[in-house]
C-alpha cells in the first residue's frame, strides 16, 4: 500500500468518527505555538516579560520573538546625575506622568523625589541600522531618578538593533518581530569592563538584547505615539586661575533661568555637599560649591515639540556659559575651559564619544553602547564568509 493510499485511508476514518474534525482542528491550532517562517515565535507583552524569560533561562540565542513595546532613537548613556534629590518646593515643579501606587504615602515621597530619567538620541550604528530602546507598551516615560527603588524599577527597558524601514515606527505601540541575541564577555571587555563587571551583569540577565534587522524583522502597529516623556540633560566643571565668588556664579545661572522665561527658585541645601539648587516648573539648574561643577535638567515630551525643547535647552545652557565667561572677565579671574561642557545630551555624537573615553563604571546600560561593536563584528564575520 502506497503513502497516498494510507493518507486516504486515515483520512477517511477521522471523518468517521469525528464529524466535525476540520472544526476541532483549527481550534486546536490556536493553543499551538505559532510558527513564523518555519520557527517557533515567542511572544512577550513587554519588556517585563522578556527580562523575565531571559533570567528563567527560557531564551535561547537566535530565538524568533514578537515583543509589545515603544521602540524609540531615547535612551539612557549615564548611570549617575548631579541633580538634587527633590524636584523643587512643590510636588508641581516635575511636568509628565505622576506617579502613582497603591500606598498613598508612597505617591507623595515618589513624586517629591523622582526625576524624569535624563536621555538622548542613539548614534546610528550602520548604513541602514539603528539602535533603539524598547520602552513599554503602555509607559508614557523613559524612567525616573529617584531616592526611591521602586521608581527607579518602574520603566524596564530593552535595547535593540533594528533596520531602517522600522524608523518611522519609533514611539507607535507595536509588535516587533526579531530575534533574541546576547552579547559575550569579549565585546563588554573590548569596550573597557572587566571580566567581573561582564559576570555581575550575566547574572543579574541584562546581556540580552533584541535584534531586529534580519529579513523577517517587522513593526506590526497597534496604536499611535503617546507622549514620552524624559529629561534633558547637560553637565559641566569650571577651570580657573583666581577666584570665583560662589553666590555670583548662583546669581549667573539663576538670572539666564528668569531670562529664558522661569520662575527660578533659589534654595541651599543646609547639610552634606550644601549645594545649591535653582528650580522652577520643568527645570532644575544643580550648583555645587564645594566643587566647580553644575548641571542642568529639563522635563520633555520626546514625542511631541521636541525640537523646541531642545532650542530652548540649548538656548539657556550655551547662554549661561556666555554669562560665566563674562563673569570671570569682570572678576579679572582667568577661565580655562570657556564655553564647554562635560556632558550633553542634546549632542549623541559627543555624548556617546565621552561615554567611550570615560569610566566604564559612568556608563548606565554598557549592553546598549556594545550593541555598535557586536554588529560591527558581525559585518566583519558576515564579509568574511562572503568571501
Amino acid at each position: 500500500m502506497d503513502a497516498s493510499m494510507r493518507a486516504a485511508i486515515a483520512g477517511a476514518l477521522i471523518q468517521a468518527m469525528y464529524q466535525d474534525a476540520k472544526n476541532w482542528i483549527v481550534g486546536l491550532g490556536k493553543h499551538l505555538p505559532i510558527l513564523e517562517g518555519g520557527a517557533k515565535l515567542k511572544r512577550f507583552e513587554g519588556p517585563q516579560e522578556f527580562w523575565q524569560a531571559a533570567n528563567a533561562g527560557s531564551l535561547s540565542r537566535g530565538d524568533s520573538i514578537a515583543i509589545r513595546c515603544r521602540p524609540s532613537r531615547f535612551g539612557p548613556y549615564l548611570n549617575s546625575h548631579f541633580v538634587s534629590p527633590i524636584v523643587g518646593p512643590n510636588l508641581g515643579m516635575r511636568l509628565g506622568p505622576p506617579l502613582i501606587g497603591p500606598n498613598p504615602m508612597f505617591a507623595i515621597m515618589a513624586n517629591a523625589t523622582s526625576h524624569l530619567l535624563p536621555v538622548g538620541l542613539s548614534p546610528q550604528v550602520d548604513s541602514g541600522v539603528q539602535q533603539m530602546t524598547l520602552y513599554p507598551p503602555n509607559t508614557t516615560a523613559t524612567g525616573f531618578l529617584s531616592i526611591l527603588p521602586m521608581a527607579r524599577d518602574l520603566v524596564p527597558t530593552v535595547p535593540a538593533l533594528v533596520s531602517a524601514d522600522i524608523l518611522p515606527h519609533a514611539h507607535w505601540e507595536v509588535w516587533l518581530h526579531g530575534r533574541a541575541e546576547f552579547l559575550e564577555s569579549t565585546t563588554l571587555v573590548a569596550m573597557g569592563l572587566l571580566e567581573e563587571d561582564y559576570e555581575v551583569i550575566r547574572q543579574a540577565g541584562r546581556i540580552w538584547f533584541v535584534d531586529a534587522t534580519n529579513e523577517d524583522a517587522k513593526a506590526e502597529l497597534i496604536a499611535e505615539p503617546l507622549e514620552l516623556w524624559g529629561g534633558l540633560y547637560a553637565a559641566g566643571h569650571l577651570e580657573f586661575e583666581g577666584e570665583l565668588p560662589v553666590q555670583d556664579v548662583v546669581e549667573v545661572f539663576a538670572s539666564q533661568a528668569q531670562a529664558a522665561g522661569h520662575e527660578a527658585r533659589v534654595v541651599q541645601n543646609q547639610a552634606g555637599a550644601r549645594e545649591v539648587s535653582i528650580f522652577s516648573t520643568g527645570l532644575r539648574i544643580q550648583v555645587a560649591t564645594d566643587s566647580p561643577f553644575y548641571a542642568f535638567h529639563a522635563d520633555t515630551d520626546f514625542v511631541h515639540g521636541f525640537g523646541r525643547s531642545r532650542s530652548a535647552f540649548d538656548s539657556l545652557v550655551s547662554g549661561t556659559l556666555e554669562a560665566l565667561k563674562q563673569l570671570c572677565l569682570a572678576k579679572g579671574t582667568e577661565l580655562h575651559n570657556p564655553l564647554d561642557l562635560d556632558f550633553t545630551y542634546t549632542d549623541s555624537a559627543k555624548a556617546y564619544s565621552v561615554m567611550r573615553s570615560g569610566s566604564a563604571e559612568a556608563i548606565r546600560d554598557p549592553v546598549a553602547l556594545a550593541l555598535r561593536d557586536w554588529h560591527r563584528q558581525r559585518s566583519q564575520r558576515s564579509k568574511g564568509d562572503s568571501s
